[in-house]
């Protein structure tokens, strides 16, 4: 068995992205939205939400077809969705919205947006801040 861990870390001005290893392939590409910032998923239904800043917008993607099933509006503009969470016994998924402070929440099997909180008064993640995201890949 293989383990290699990775991390991606982005910021404003820095990107850096370790590789897969070889033993991963890209086996498809689905087209989610033009600043996609988050993704989340839900184990129970085989759901993909990634997080769409540039149309303020949550996209939906069977992850047993790779088909876009929805796309959810967040917030309104400027929304930003950013970071998603999803809580598969309440098959809910929440989704903070940067540049408007607030957490949308939306039910999985409706695709509704059910509330949207306020969250303070600063960016949930802001342009300048480095976000870091860690996996580890076994084979």
């Amino acid at each position: 068995m293989d383990a290699t861990a990775g991390t991606t870390a982005s910021a404003a001005d820095v990107t850096q992205t370790a590789a897969a290893p070889s033993c991963l392939t890209v086996t498809n590409q689905v087209s989610v939205g033009s600043e996609p910032l988050g993704v989340a998923l839900n184990p129970k239904t085989g759901l993909l939400y990634v997080a769409d800043s540039g149309a303020n917008a949550v996209t939906v993607i069977n992850g047993r077809t790779d088909k876009v099933t929805v796309t959810v509006m967040a917030g309104t503009a400027p929304s930003t969705p950013s970071g998603l969470a999803v809580d598969p016994a309440a098959n809910a998924i929440y989704v903070t919205n940067q540049f408007n402070n607030t957490l949308s929440v939306f039910g999985g099997r409706t695709d509704k947006v059910t509330a949207t909180v306020g969250v303070g008064t600063k960016s949930l993640v802001g342009p300048k801040r480095l976000r870091v995201r860690q996996w580890r890949f076994e084979c």
